[in-house]
């Protein structure tokens, strides 16, 4: 299970309490593949995922363009492809083509990747800022 806990917020209230989401929606996911729920409610939950993400990305951008943040262009662009892999991803699921686990492993990967390195450079930018 992901477990959410302060050494991974970036130090950004608004941003941290996303990110925990994520963590909250991924152990729903996971959590489903455990129980061996239907991939009806599977591939549900992995929507659910992705609509998120379309928000917090927003949210994030939002967030960079109101504080001039220099990395946004290569930031934006980053969201772009991780949207572009997760809706393969979710078709890839709900298709038969990816495994479950397979799918837990991209989010795994995914969350602790571009939070843990792309997001922290943003807080530090704003940090800085403040």
């Amino acid at each position: 299970m992901f477990t959410w806990d302060d050494k991974h917020k970036i130090g950004h209230e608004f941003i941290d309490q996303q990110h925990e989401q994520f963590f909250n929606l991924a152990n729903k996911f996971q959590q489903a593949v455990q129980d061996r729920e239907s991939l009806s409610l599977q591939v549900m939950i992995a929507k659910e995922i992705l609509e998120y993400s379309r928000f917090h990305f927003a949210s994030e951008e939002g967030l960079m363009a109101e504080h001039d943040y220099p990395g946004m262009k290569h930031h934006k662009a980053i969201h772009a492809g991780l949207l572009a892999g997760l809706d393969t991803k979710v078709l890839n699921l709900s298709t038969g083509v990816e495994k479950p686990e397979e799918f837990v492993e991209f989010l795994f990967e995914w969350i602790v990747l571009h939070q843990f390195l792309e997001d922290l450079d943003f807080a530090q930018y704003l940090a800085a800022r403040s």
